[in-house]
């Protein structure tokens, strides 16, 4: 029954931290309504991540030293949402227009904002692969999987996401002291979650790149990158997009909830798709499907249709299915425990530090250039191409995997 109860406080743990993403998600569309450049979009939303990404093969090794890792988890869960209550008194909202929700000047001081935000970056980052390091080792150890789980922050997710809608309708201010709130009732229900404890401590320390020695993950890592600097160009500019569309945050709302209601299913019976296809075989389909999706984007822009950029969201469940959610299982199965946390953080890493790197970074750069319709033209045929690629790649190392383990079963 304990263990019942671990699973439940698991759920409600990524529920309400989700909340916090939902909430997120507007993040570029709030400095949009303010007035500010692709660029610096990119700057604020990205930026951040290159110096926390520095941070996260400490946090990794933190976590996996730990006597129980929750204590660690809760604390740095706090601290950022502490910190992000502090963004919104750095930007002026009192000269925005009541009916167009715009900005009469700039009234944003950048340096600052850039400096919280880059510190609360540090704090969050390694929240999500310590989160999952713990539920999937606490899932295993009473016989559940982690999808359902997993399943619930997608259900806290779009409670942020139709949030914005109801209360933002005209402008996005307080945003972030709404995020800061989610993230420190998330922190505080982090001190309740099972005491799984850091499998390096009072034993031998271990370096976080060990987890490199395995051809199985750097392969997996290589395939990741490569297909997640698309999405992170994708979460840092989305709402900017939005914006130079026209469209209002309370359609906003409708189109990126879409985007992650199809998770729910898919993330119910993971652990079942997962041994239908493979992690390799949902690459595949990530690579294909999210590469339509980003063609679909750039007709939507050019067509002036949110119904049909409503349509291109559907497969979005692909990108955190296929290229995030199946890997964390993935690596879950075939880690050794005392590198859980570390080969988790590797992950992450690769997706929100170096795909937001050059996603969200460059990306921001390269569309004010050329336009952010254009640059989803570019990132469409890219992952497309990238496809052609991936496919014999995927099919080598299913056979791989398929062969390793026969050879167990034998052995």
């Amino acid at each position: 029954m304990d263990m019942e109860r671990g699973v439940v406080k698991l759920s409600g743990f990524f529920m309400v931290y989700f909340i916090y993403l939902g909430l997120a998600t507007f993040g570029s569309k709030y400095f949009a309504e303010i007035g500010l450049m692709e660029s610096q979009i990119g700057i604020l939303t990205s930026g951040p991540a290159i110096i926390s990404m520095c941070f996260m093969p400490m946090w990794g090794a933190i976590f996996d030293r730990a006597r129980v890792k929750k204590y660690v988890l809760a604390l740095v869960t706090m601290l950022a949402g502490v910190l992000l209550m502090g963004v919104d008194a750095l930007t002026d909202f009192s000269r925005v227009d009541s009916v167009t929700g715009r900005l009469a000047g700039d009234a944003t001081r950048f340096l600052p904002l850039f400096a919280l935000l880059t510190v609360f970056a540090i704090f969050n980052q390694p929240v999500i692969p310590n989160s999952t390091s713990i539920a999937i080792e606490h899932a295993q150890n009473v016989g559940k999987t982690f999808g359902p789980i997993r399943m619930m922050g997608t259900v806290g997710y779009q409670i942020g996401v139709l949030l914005v809608g109801i209360i933002c309708t005209v402008s996005l201010r307080r945003l972030y002291t709404y995020q800061g709130i989610a993230m420190i009732c998330a922190g505080a229900m982090a001190m309740m979650l099972p005491d799984v404890k850091g499998h390096q401590h009072g034993g031998k320390k271990i370096s976080p790149l060990a987890t490199l020695k395995d051809k199985r993950i750097r392969v997996l890592l290589a395939m990741i990158f490569v297909a997640a600097w698309s999405t992170m160009f994708y979460q840092a500019l989305f709402g900017a997009f939005l914006d130079s569309m026209g469209i209002s945050n309370r359609i906003s709302s409708m189109i990126t909830w879409l985007s992650v209601v199809l998770e729910i299913p898919m993330l119910f019976f993971s652990a079942r798709l997962l041994r239908l296809q493979g992690v390799w075989g949902w690459l595949r389909i990530g690579f294909l499907v999210n590469g339509l999706r980003w063609l679909g984007f750039f007709a939507a822009s050019r067509l002036g249709s949110w119904q049909l950029l409503l349509l291109a969201q559907i497969p979005a469940v692909t990108a955190t299915a296929c290229l995030e959610f199946f890997p964390q299982l993935y690596v879950g199965e075939i880690i050794a425990p005392e590198l859980s946390s570390s080969a988790q953080t590797m992950i992450n890493i690769t997706i929100f530090g170096f795909g937001r790197v050059v996603g969200g970074l460059l990306g921001g750069f390269i569309s004010q250039a050329i336009g952010l319709d254009t640059m989803y033209l570019v990132l469409g045929i890219i992952l497309l191409a990238s496809t052609t690629v991936v496919w014999p790649v995927c099919g080598r190392m299913s056979r791989e995997d398929a062969t390793a383990a026969k050879e167990g079963k034998n052995a």
